[in-house]
């Protein structure tokens, strides 16, 4: 079974976690060892505190120790997160002819269009989304008749580029939205997380 991102990235914090543990009890042995060995040297009535001290340093290198391994099990966790919702954004901004058209329809079929507006992205976006949404070749204001004809609308797409990431943006005469692809992701991520990490990590 190959290797995925995932597996790799739970390695590598099973590893730190191993070799903090390993510190931790290194860094124990030799509090312990220079402690006793101050012990032997002092008299009986000295003993049972140093002792004590010993035990109690070492709860406390084990308090620490502890802390630092969930720091670290939260990180690698962290780490596989980001990954999946990287690879939801790749897979959303690859999207291109039909599956284009048909994240396109479903974004703004959950608003209130009239159906008239002004369709705006950027100079890596505008070729991909003419060729998905329309039939028709460049221009100023470009009928988008392959989008229109589905939802029964009469969308236009601008040549007028703008500074986005990704996505689009629609320009009405009320107002404008915004559909800049990695803040729907990260909208998702917000809303899902939660569940997502339940199941992933029970």
């Amino acid at each position: 079974m190959a290797i995925t991102i995932y597996d790799k990235i739970e390695q590598r914090g099973n590893e730190r976690i191993e070799r903090i543990l390993n510190e931790a009890k290194i860094e124990a042995d030799r509090i312990k060892e220079d402690i006793l060995s101050k012990a032997h040297s002092s008299n009986g009535r000295r003993v049972k505190k140093i002792e004590d001290d010993v035990l109690k340093q070492i709860e406390h290198q084990k308090k620490l120790v502890e802390l630092e391994v969930r720091q670290s099990l939260l990180t690698n966790k962290q780490q596989i997160l980001d990954q999946i919702f990287k690879e939801v954004l790749d897979k959303v901004e690859a999207l291109e002819g039909k599956d284009l058209l048909n994240f396109v329809i479903k974004l703004i079929t959950k608003e209130g269009f009239y159906g008239n507006e002004i369709i705006f992205t950027n100079k890596n976006t505008y070729d991909k989304l003419l060729a998905a949404l329309s039939t028709n070749k460049k221009g100023e204001l470009t009928e988008l008749d392959l989008l229109n004809k589905k939802i029964g609308k009469n969308f236009k797409l601008s040549n007028k580029l703008v500074n986005i990431n990704n996505g689009f943006l629609i320009e009405g005469t009320e107002y404008d939205l915004s559909f800049e692809f990695s803040e729907i992701v990260n909208k998702v991520r917000m809303k899902n997380e939660k569940a997502i990490s339940l199941e992933l990590f029970k």
